[in-house]
């Protein structure tokens, strides 16, 4: 099965789901927004990541049964 490409975000659309509701996220330079926007990326790939470990983990179990 191949891998899904996903289309790159842009920072407006990243900003809202990495800010917390009790402040406003307002990144005062381009360096900051892309550090913002790297740290959210890391983030996605790391649940990607998690996930696929624990479908594997899963199928592997399965097949021990």
């Amino acid at each position: 099965m191949p891998l899904k490409s996903y289309k790159p975000q842009t920072p407006v659309i990243v900003y809202p789901l990495i800010s917390d509701g009790a402040f406003e996220l307002l990144p005062s330079s381009e360096i900051e927004q892309t550090i913002l926007y790297r740290d959210h990326r890391l983030k996605c790939m790391l649940n990607i990541v998690s996930f696929v470990r624990e479908c594997l983990n899963a199928k592997r179990i399965c097949s021990q049964s």
